[in-house]
């Protein structure tokens, strides 16, 4: 019996919406105080809402998984929702995660937090 979901296998054998995003209104770094997982978020905004989200990512699978489906769960989300998000919500969209490797979630929604709160090329319209 494998340690990790068959959701979390196929987020990280497919890794869907890997790579930056060129049209990014907001970008999130995270990482483990400077250690591996690094994590970058990219969104792109409209109307308060977000359109198309892209990740880099270096550190282990469950980490590269866990941002990949996290790029599939927010588009179409409003950015209070994505505020509004939980480690737990993350945790649910790829079917489980040992405790050990919780804070392989962590970092990645930290990342996307970290986006959120990047005003640098923020969409106008409001939330």
């Amino acid at each position: 019996m494998s340690r990790f979901s068959a959701r979390l296998t196929e987020y990280l054998e497919l890794r869907p919406n890997f790579g930056k995003l060129p049209d990014a209104d907001r970008v999130g770094e995270a990482s483990l105080q400077g250690h591996a997982p690094f994590v970058t978020m990219y969104l792109a905004v409209d109307g308060g809402r977000v359109r198309e989200a892209r990740f880099e990512a270096a550190g282990c699978g469950v980490t590269i998984g866990a941002a990949a489906a996290l790029t599939e769960l927010v588009p179409g989300k409003t950015l209070a929702e994505c505020a509004a998000l939980e480690v737990d919500d993350l945790i649910a969209a790829i079917d489980g995660l040992p405790f050990d490797k919780r804070y392989c979630a962590h970092v990645v929604l930290a990342a996307l937090k970290a986006a959120l709160d990047d005003q640098s090329g923020a969409d106008t319209a409001s939330s």
